[in-house]
This record gives structure tokens, C-alpha cells and sequence, in this order.
């Protein structure tokens, strides 16, 4: 499965400012073209559509009032990164520098800023379909870095049993041989929710150590 929130490059995701979508995703068109708080799969698919396959994250000091003490995931701030050249962050003290910068049109890019402000203070209806919003985008200086889907977790697999038993076609137990984590397939559906591998692995790992250990 894919998880849209990646480094272009490393495919990392230590490097995000925050997950909680603070602000816009924006194309090299200067444009919004998914809602931001939608499926993770449908969101990777339609970065996958974008121009050279990526976006830009794009929020403003209505999110981090202090970017020495906004921080990634990976425990950096986000002035860190700024002074570092670090993951693509650059800051634009308007949004006409910050296009400059990430080298889009700046009359796109303040639409598009203004129809989703409009939006977040509900004078407008957000046109992406966009239902839960954070900050808006009002104040600067302004924030971007770019983004593209990876590979994270593998949704397909070895079918089991509730006991962590392999199974054959026939969906008949595999003496001896016993699967957790992603190397089986039958758990999480078509879309895995952010987190739930881990809890898929520890439960399951545990449950297949115990009941090989067992000869259950």
C-alpha cells in the first residue's frame, strides 16, 4: 500500500511537519486536486496523476507560529530543516515569494489559498469535498515542501487462521508453518488504517510465536 506523505526522494516520512494536514496539497500547477483528508490510497493515486508524479505541502504560521518549536516526526524542528536545506522545506514571507520558491504560478497558488481560507471560515464550500480543516492559510511567512507516494506496507499475502496457521487454497491449516506481520494477507481489507501493522504484528506475532512453541 501506499502512503502519500513521503519524500520524494527517500520515501521517509520522519521529515513531516505533522499529519494532521495543517494546511493544502498543492500541484506544480499551483492547484488543489485532492481533498486533503481523504483516503490514503485515493490520495496516493491522484499524486501518482499529478505532474512529475508529486505535490508540495503548503501551510502558513497559522500553523507554526514558531518554527523552532514546530517539529517533524522525526523529533527536528522545523527551522532546522529550513537552515539545513533539509527534505525540499523552504519558507516565503508571502506567498507570491513562496511560489517563487517551490516554482509555481503565484496567481494559481493565491487562488487557490483563498478559495480554501474561504472554506476553512465556512463562506464557501470547500470544492475538493475537503470536511475537516485545520488552520488556514492567512498569515505568513509560509511554508512548503514537497511530498509523493511510496511503497509502506504490503496489503497481500499468506492467507491464516485466527491461530496464525497458514493455510493452504483449500484453506486448510499448514502443519508447522505459521505467519504474522505483512507476509499475510486476509487482515486489513483494501486499505490499512494508519497504525493498525503495528498492533497486527505484536498481536499476531505473539500469538504465532506462542502457538508454535506449543505445537498447536
Amino acid at each position: 500500500q501506499l502512503l502519500h506523505l513521503c519524500n520524494p526522494k527517500t520515501g521517509a516520512t520522519y521529515d513531516i511537519t505533522s499529519a494532521s494536514m495543517p494546511g493544502i496539497f498543492v500541484n506544480k500547477e499551483g492547484k488543489r486536486f485532492i481533498r486533503e483528508d481523504g483516503r490514503r490510497d485515493e490520495i496516493s493515486k491522484s499524486i501518482i496523476g499529478q505532474t512529475d508524479g508529486m505535490m508540495y505541502l503548503v501551510f502558513s504560521a497559522d500553523f507554526a507560529p514558531d518554527a523552532s518549536q514546530s517539529t517533524t516526526f522525526g523529533g527536528q524542528s522545523l527551522q532546522y530543516y529550513l537552515d539545513n536545506k533539509l527534505s525540499g522545506y523552504v519558507k516565503g514571507e508571502t506567498l507570491d515569494d513562496l511560489a517563487a520558491q517551490i516554482g509555481v504560478p503565484a496567481d494559481e497558488l493565491k487562488k487557490t489559498v483563498d478559495e480554501y481560507n474561504a472554506a476553512v471560515a465556512g463562506t464557501a464550500k470547500d470544492a475538493i469535498g475537503r470536511v475537516s480543516f485545520g488552520a488556514p492559510l492567512l498569515t505568513g511567512p509560509y511554508y512548503a515542501y514537497p511530498r509523493s507516494p511510496a511503497c509502506h506496507h504490503t496489503m497481500g499475502g499468506v492467507r491464516v487462521d485466527p491461530e496464525s496457521h497458514a493455510l493452504d487454497k483449500d484453506g486448510n491449516p499448514i502443519p508447522g508453518l505459521y505467519c504474522a506481520g505483512e507476509i499475510t494477507g486476509n487482515l486489513h481489507g483494501g486499505n490499512r488504517l494508519g497504525g493498525n501493522a503495528i498492533t497486527d504484528f505484536t498481536v499476531f506475532g505473539k500469538n504465532a510465536g506462542e502457538n508454535a512453541a506449543a505445537g498447536k
